[in-house]
């Protein structure tokens, strides 16, 4: 049991208020979810919505942030998306700030990852005028948006800045999930990055043994606190590291057991890359047979889901293993996708830079 979980249950017991007592309930799921119990967290939530007569826009509102972290298992599911829009209403035409304030910063750190960087802003500056009611809880959430937003921009030194800011809010808290969840963003970003400067000829090597000792201490941290909400990805970015580290016979162990055991949701998104990945590896052991029949595998129509930098990555490795293999006419048509990509990544990373700039939360910081 965390340190949170164990809190929140302290105070369960001790609360004689029914409605409180859900509320604190509903929070209770939301960790659990977070932690990757699922089960848990939707058993906890089907209670609660089987009590009779509930008329409480507070509970309304935390169940509804609740289901919303079950769902998030696939942070692009847009049924989580409806439920934290709902919950926010709720909250906010009720006044009840702390907690319209705290489901405000998941909707800034969920467009951020669907790249809907124009209304992330816009949560990132609605929590900040409302900086009397920023929690911890909801502090260490704005803090890994903006440390997620730099480090996918290039600025490793913001980004380490605001990943301290989130980590000592998570401490201050007790929140294992959070912890885990800060640690695994930290190394998958900073991956992500390399493989975006890798496509470009130009990974810091320094950086990836950096990236290596991060992604195996979020692993690491995972596995001591039981959480296995991100177990499947951080093996498949661990991978793609040892890609970059030129270890494909453990690259390939690690993408193949990853693409086995992603969430269907994520699975269905990220196959073609992780195939890429796979065949890119296979080749440069040797294994020229295999990396082929990998490729067949690859629907190009499936390209059309990845994010803008797993793209450029994507596209560089079929241009390369076009040219390993010998398929000049498919290398050419990769190349011209590849071009089309590499512009596309650049109008999102400037719109992203363009959107994070001047989010300082000073005031929210003298609280």
């Amino acid at each position: 049991m965390t340190t949170l979980e164990n809190r929140i249950r302290i105070q369960i017991a001790t609360t004689g208020d029914e409605t409180a007592r859900a509320c604190l309930r509903a929070e209770l799921a939301a960790h659990l979810a977070r932690m990757g119990r699922y089960d848990a967290a939707q058993a906890i939530v089907t209670e609660i919505r089987a009590i009779p007569r509930w008329n409480s826009a507070k509970l309304s509102s935390m169940v509804l942030l609740a289901e919303a972290m079950i769902r998030l298992e696939d942070e692009f599911d847009i049924g989580a998306l409806d439920r934290l829009v709902r919950g926010f209403a709720i909250a906010n035409a009720a006044k009840i700030q702390p907690v319209a304030v705290e489901i405000a910063s998941w909707l800034a750190h969920f467009n951020f990852n669907r790249s809907q960087f124009v209304e992330m802003r816009k949560w990132l500056v609605f929590c900040s005028t409302h900086a009397e009611c920023v929690s911890s809880s909801t502090m260490a959430r704005l803090c890994l948006t903006l440390a997620d937003a730099s480090r996918y921009s290039g600025d490793f030194s913001a980004s380490d800045r605001w990943y301290s800011r989130s980590r000592s809010a998570a401490v201050s808290l007790g929140d294992e999930a959070f912890l885990a969840a800060n640690m695994y963003n930290r190394a998958a970003y900073g991956i992500a990055r390399l493989r975006l400067d890798w496509a470009n000829g130009a990974a810091d090597s320094g950086i990836i043994d950096q990236s290596h000792l991060e992604i195996e201490s979020a692993s690491n941290y995972s596995q001591a606190t039981r959480n296995t909400a991100a177990e499947s990805l951080q093996c498949l970015w661990l991978g793609r590291l040892l890609q970059l580290k030129g270890q494909h016979g453990g690259a390939v162990s690690k993408i193949e057991h990853a693409l086995s055991a992603l969430p269907e949701a994520r699975h269905s998104r990220l196959k073609e890359s992780v195939l890429a990945d796979l065949a890119f590896s296979l080749n440069e052991l040797g294994e020229k047979s295999k990396a082929v029949e990998m490729l067949g595998r690859i629907d190009q129509e499936g390209e059309q889901a990845l994010e803008s930098d797993d793209r450029v990555v994507y596209l560089t490795q079929l241009c390369r293993l076009a040219a390993a293999i010998g398929v000049e006419s498919a290398g050419m048509t990769f190349r011209c996708r590849l071009d089309t990509a590499k512009a596309t990544h650049a109008v999102v990373a400037k719109e992203l830079t363009a959107q994070i700039e001047g989010l300082d939360f000073a005031e929210i910081n003298r609280q």
